[in-house]
C-alpha cells in the first residue's frame, strides 16, 4: 500500500484523533475502502517498522552484552579525553571497531 502524499495520512490522522469511532476513506491506497482507527494504526505501524528495517544490514553484534560493554568503556575513555583531559597511555585503548576508527587519535595517543 502506497500513500502518495504525507499531508493525506496527516489528514487521515488529525480526522481519527477528532473522532476515533468513525471510518475514514484513506485516498491512494489499496484496498480503496473505508478504515478504522485500529484499521488504519495497523497499517500504519507496520509500514513504519518496514521502512526502519529496511536497510538494517547489521547482524546483531552490537546486541551482545559484550558489544555493548565495550562500548560503555569507549565511551567513558572518550568523555575522559574531551572533559576531563585524561590520555590514557599505551595502543589499543578503545575496544569497538566503530570508536577506533572514528578516534584514532585517541586510541593510538602520540605521547612524544
Amino acid at each position: 500500500m502506497r500513500v502518495k502524499s504525507a499531508q493525506a495520512l496527516l489528514q487521515a490522522y488529525q480526522e481519527f484523533k477528532s473522532n476515533p469511532d468513525i471510518y475514514y476513506h484513506l485516498a491512494n491506497v489499496w484496498p480503496d475502502e473505508d478504515w478504522s482507527w485500529l484499521e488504519f494504526r495497523a497499517w500504519f505501524m507496520k509500514c513504519l517498522h518496514a521502512k526502519i528495517n529496511r536497510l538494517d544490514t547489521r547482524s546483531g553484534r552490537c546486541y551482545t552484552p559484550e558489544y555493548q560493554v565495550g562500548l560503555r568503556r569507549d565511551c567513558d575513555r572518550i568523555k575522559e579525553y574531551y572533559q576531563k583531559r585524561i590520555i590514557h597511555s599505551g595502543c589499543n585503548i578503545l575496544e569497538t571497531s566503530e570508536c577506533k576508527h572514528r578516534y584514532p587519535h585517541i586510541d593510538n595517543p602520540n605521547l612524544d
